[in-house]
């Protein structure tokens, strides 16, 4: 997942047990470390933000295949939506949100140019390192035949470059070649932790 820009409504929502659903994951991601952390961080970084405000449930639309995404407002800050009924369980959703707050605390430390390849490889890199999204257990549920040998890396450099493909319309090669450009630098780059959690 990745930004979405320019941000698209989220489409009517009733009060249906995927809203519910959804808002019960939302509130079991909150206590979740990490997620209390990154939320904090962005005051920090001079984005105070209110996590219920901030993080909404709704509907996304069918063409995106997406859990969840950061998405930018027109006032130049940003929110996190997670997607009703695409939600598995409530450690899927710790683990969407972790992801759509890297790329928030990007948008909100950095003058983020979302179009431009190597900025959005970068935060792709960041948000797929700091997540948890490539954690060994987190690729083995996915169905992935880890290497023992530099899962991780491997696991960021592919899903990084997965999300600048469809979110830039790139090809694999092009998007592959981008994420190769920033990949040691972005990686390394484990703020606001310290180092990769």
């Amino acid at each position: 997942p990745s930004p979405l820009s320019p941000s698209f409504p989220s489409l009517p929502t009733d009060m249906g047990d995927e809203l519910e659903k959804c808002r019960r994951f939302k509130e079991a991601a909150f206590k979740d470390q990490r997620v209390s952390f990154l939320m904090k961080m962005m005051a920090v970084y001079g984005c105070p933000v209110q996590q219920h405000e901030f993080v909404e449930c709704g509907q996304c639309p069918e063409e995106l295949k997406i859990n969840g995404a950061m998405q930018l407002k027109e006032d130049g800050g940003c929110n996190v939506l997670l997607c009703e009924g695409r939600l598995k369980d409530a450690e899927d959703t710790k683990s969407i949100l972790r992801h759509e707050l890297i790329h928030a605390l990007d948008h909100c430390k950095y003058d983020m140019k979302w179009k431009d390849p190597k900025q959005l490889a970068c935060s792709e890199v960041r948000a797929n390192s700091l997540s948890g999204d490539c954690d060994l257990l987190s690729e083995l549920k996915r169905g992935a035949n880890p290497s023992w040998k530099n899962h991780h890396k491997t696991c960021v450099r592919r899903r990084a470059a997965l999300s600048v493909k469809y979110s830039l319309a790139m090809s694999q090669k092009q998007s592959e070649d981008v994420v190769d450009a920033v990949f040691d630098a972005c990686y390394e780059d484990t703020s606001p932790f310290g180092c990769i959690p």
